[in-house]
């Protein structure tokens, strides 16, 4: 399952990112799940000292809580190789905008008075 703000960032991404044809190419979403306060320690000393190319896309620092962060190609293995071990929430950013993309293309050409009718409701997501 997709974490909701996950997916709010793909979608504030695909309307800046159609402008700028393969700014994010081989970018990773990596994800540290914390899973001790050993761990949630060091992904804290870690925020303070991550370049400013990396873009952070959720901190939750607390037991139980994870860090998301987009990644270049070229400071993967560096992300890579901390000490808390992330799991590869998207193998490819930009292969993911695109897909996004032809996706809403798609459901726009197919039926677009009803477009916006296909997205949940606030007391829908409210609900889930």
């Amino acid at each position: 399952v997709i974490h909701i703000a996950l997916v709010a960032v793909v979608l504030a991404l695909v309307d800046s990112s159609h402008q700028q044809k393969g700014l994010h190419k081989g970018w990773k979403i990596l994800r540290y799940s914390l899973t001790t306060q050993e761990d949630v320690t060091y992904m804290n000393d870690t925020m303070g000292h991550l370049p400013g190319f990396i873009d952070v896309w959720a901190v939750d620092l607390y037991i139980g809580g994870f860090v998301d962060l987009a990644v270049p190609p070229f400071f993967v293995s560096e992300m890579e190789s901390l000490q808390v071990k992330p799991a590869v929430m998207m193998e490819d950013l930009e292969e993911a905008i695109e897909a996004h993309m032809l996706e809403n293309l798609m459901a726009k050409k197919n039926n677009p008075e009803d477009f916006f009718k296909s997205y949940a409701t606030f007391d829908e997501y409210e609900e889930y």
